[in-house]
């Protein structure tokens, strides 16, 4: 129950002219992490993280079912599960679990669920399946403006839990 290292890495995202996501190092990482070494090679492997939950256009790839409507972080919110409806194979990625839609805005303002295909290899290849996405209002849209995980690995002989956390800021419009 105590910090036993930590990982920090700052980085700029934005998008290629193809649409996907690239991540652009602002500094060097700095790590004092003890049963968990992250090279610096597989630090692509942050780009996992689903940005964008749902979009419109994938509506229709998803069976879509309502669960109930409660108070969540001061937003009264309608929560649905998605599932995909086939198999997800690479390159799409599409997001399975629980979805919080604000009840006035109508839009997600977080989730909790794994993106599908699941990873394989790589240094989080078998951890962080399962990520909980937070949604803020930024200059009138909604953007992830924080991501956490939690998972228990096995390092050294010893069972240690690891938490992720992602931290977004300064969103800007890409034209």
């Amino acid at each position: 129950n105590r910090v036993l290292g930590e990982f920090e890495q700052v980085a700029e995202v934005d998008f290629d002219p193809s649409g996907r996501r690239r991540l652009r190092l602002v500094e060097n990482p700095r790590s004092d992490l003890v049963y968990l070494s992250i090279p610096r090679v597989e630090l692509s492997d942050l780009e996992f993280v689903p940005l964008f939950v749902l979009r419109p256009d994938d509506v229709r790839k998803f069976d879509i079912t309502y669960l109930t409507r409660e108070h969540v972080d001061e937003v009264e919110a309608y929560l649905f599960r998605l599932q995909p409806k086939e198999v997800v194979r690479l390159p799409e990625e599409l997001f399975e679990g629980i979805v919080y839609v604000d009840a006035d805005q109508l839009d997600v303002v977080r989730a909790h669920g794994r993106l599908l295909p699941t990873r394989s290899g790589g240094v989080f290849g078998n951890y962080f399946k399962t990520l909980e996405l937070y949604r803020e209002p930024v200059d009138g849209h909604l953007f992830t403006t924080f991501v956490r995980a939690d998972d228990v690995i096995s390092a050294r002989g010893e069972t240690v839990r690891v938490r992720l956390t992602l931290r977004f800021s300064q969103h800007e419009r890409i034209r």
